[in-house]
């Protein structure tokens, strides 16, 4: 069975950092982009970390390149267009937003 692949946009917050370990320990194959601005939280050896800048779509495509995830997980509003979202990659069904 293959492992979920999931990107975290951000990962390195007090919520996300968590999320990140809990992920990796649940064995999730996790991918992190963010700017690398904190280095507060340290994540997993396990996981892979792009560094761009997520309202940047020319970055977020520079960092990710061909990559697909199963799942893209945005903990902040960061007012990610839908096609940034499209062009990561993502092989769901497209952007959601929780409730």
């Amino acid at each position: 069975m293959c492992s979920l692949r999931v990107l975290f946009i951000g990962g390195s917050g007090v919520i996300s950092s968590a999320c990140s370990w809990l992920a990796v320990e649940r064995g999730i194959d996790l991918t992190v982009l963010n700017r690398g601005a904190s280095r507060d939280r340290p994540l997993p050896a396990q996981v892979t970390v792009l560094r761009g800048d997520a309202r940047d779509q020319a970055s977020v495509q520079h960092a990710v390149g061909d990559r697909e995830f199963d799942a893209v997980v945005a903990d902040r509003d960061l007012h990610l267009a839908p096609a940034t979202v499209t062009m990561i990659g993502c092989r769901g069904h497209g952007p959601r937003q929780a409730a």
